[in-house]
């Protein structure tokens, strides 16, 4: 039936009947090329230029002479076989005898220079001039106290005194005259000091340290243990030791006999007039410092020669030992007058009627009466004169008015020691007697004489003294007038 229908289509000129199973493949191929999914796999690309050799893997010298050849045939038209000339031939030859020494550096040159320079790096690694991180102890005394401070060995001399002063409270101008000596040192014979104030100086402490850290863990065939050790820092300007014996304090001088006492002439003025003070005082007058004259006499250093005497000690003109000449001439000057005047204090606080706080050649300078021939003073004031002319009476109905009384104050002299005797007005040791001798050169006598002069700045510009003594002295003043016209009311 099927063969009679192809038949027919053969001769009407169509093709003929399909099959069905042959319409169903027709119908399930795509219609479009981008529809076909490949299924076979992807072929594997191929590599176009060949991997470099890396230089692990390289074991042969590369043959310059190749080279050579490879650029001749370059430069030789390309349809040329002609044989090489003797020229070729002889720069062919000189490139295969110089494949070891070839222009160009080749790759095991590179390998060398590369290993080379890892050996110069591994080797300063291991063998390097920079020292071992060391943290070391410094010791310093301040205040009666020892304070301790670490810095590396790596830090700089400028930051080391940086670090130093800051631990220490002052400034790096303080730390010029410092001088150390290392713990591990033998205590006997007794170490000195050695010189820190340089960046050479610094370096040296450094190299002795290490050294002496490097020598202890080489005992023991390596295994040696470094103790534990510091740094004592020392003021090399005066015995190279910040800690003073009490006996030294006591008798003034150390066992070398150098002064105690230690002056930083970075200090200031009143630091240093505090410090000759205690340095200074006696020991037969507690609270006072005093200056032993060759005769025996103890002559009170007043303010304003401790003031001058720490003024040039700042300005590195005086020393400790000795006053200087201002000094010494100011207590020459004033060493009489100022031991009859205490002669005199000691009279009048013994009762005696004689003594006077003036000798008898001032008494016409400042109004005073003569002294009596015959004996003291009466104690009853001499009898009112009468007027020169009869005066009016006044009325019966007012009364008369008293004259008020002025309130006696007590002697300058004898009121000054009182002051330093005194627990509470004394406790600072302003050691105000004194001042006594310049008040009776201006016949300033009585307590009553000192407040006429109102401002504490004209009496700092009498006594010589700075402004709050002068303060506190007239304020004391005041206080005893204001007393005694109490007293003095109460009476009457």
């Amino acid at each position: 039936m099927g063969s009679k229908k192809n038949a027919v289509a053969r001769r009407r000129g169509r093709p003929p009947a399909r099959h069905s199973k042959a319409k169903e493949i027709e119908e399930q191929e795509p219609d479009s090329p981008a529809e076909i999914v490949q299924v076979t796999p992807r072929p594997k690309p191929r590599l176009i230029f060949k991997p470099r050799a890396s230089p692990k893997d390289m074991t042969a010298i590369p043959d310059d002479s190749e080279a050579a050849k490879l650029l001749m045939e370059l430069g030789r038209p390309s349809g040329d076989k002609s044989v090489p000339t003797q020229e070729e031939e002889k720069i062919l030859s000189q490139g295969a005898l110089a494949g070891s020494k070839s222009p160009t550096p080749s790759l095991q040159d590179h390998q060398k220079e590369f290993s080379f320079d890892g050996e110069d790096s591994t080797h300063s690694g291991s063998d390097s001039d920079e020292p071992e991180a060391l943290e070391i102890t410094y010791e310093a005394e301040k205040d009666g106290l020892v304070h301790d401070f670490s810095v590396m060995n790596t830090a700089s001399f400028s930051n080391f005194l940086r670090t130093a002063a800051r631990m220490l409270g002052v400034s790096i101008t303080h730390l010029g005259s410092l001088g150390y000596i290392p713990s591990f040192l033998p205590k006997n014979p007794k170490p000195l000091p050695r010189a820190l104030n340089s960046n050479d100086a610094y370096e040296k402490m450094l190299e002795k340290i290490e050294e002496y850290v490097l020598t202890a863990k080489s005992r023991n065939k390596g295994k040696g243990v470094v103790k534990a050790f510091s740094i004592r820092l020392v003021d090399s300007s005066g015995s190279g030791d910040m800690k003073k014996d009490k006996n030294e304090k006591k008798n003034g001088k150390s066992k070398d006999g150098t002064p105690a006492l230690d002056i930083d002439p970075n200090d200031k003025e009143h630091a240093i007039h505090k410090e000759l003070e205690n340095h200074y005082v006696c020991d037969s007058h507690p609270k006072k410092a005093c200056w032993v004259l060759s005769n025996g006499t103890h002559y009170q250093l007043t303010t304003q020669d401790l003031s001058t005497w720490a003024m040039l000690l700042k300005k590195h003109r005086a020393v400790i030992t000795e006053p200087p000449p201002p000094v010494m001439e100011n207590i020459e000057k004033n060493s009489g007058p100022q031991a009859a005047i205490k002669a005199r204090a000691r009279g009048l606080a013994a009762g005696d009627p004689w003594s006077s706080i003036m000798p008898p050649s001032l008494y016409g300078w400042y109004g005073a009466p003569p002294p009596p021939p015959y004996g003291g003073y009466s104690q009853y004031p001499p009898p009112p004169l009468g007027p020169a002319s009869p005066t009016r009476a006044a009325p019966a109905s007012s009364p008369p008015s008293t004259p008020s009384k002025h309130a006696v104050t007590p002697l300058i002299s004898e009121w000054l020691v009182s002051l330093d005797e005194d627990a509470e007005r004394g406790q600072d040791k302003l050691n105000f007697s004194q001042f006594a001798f310049a008040f009776l050169e201006e016949g300033i006598i009585r307590v009553d004489d000192l407040v006429d002069l109102e401002t504490p700045e004209r009496l700092q510009k009498l006594i010589m003294s700075n402004w709050g003594t002068a303060n506190r002295l007239l304020k004391y003043a005041r206080q005893e007038v204001a007393s005694c016209t109490k007293r003095n009311s109460k009476k009457a």
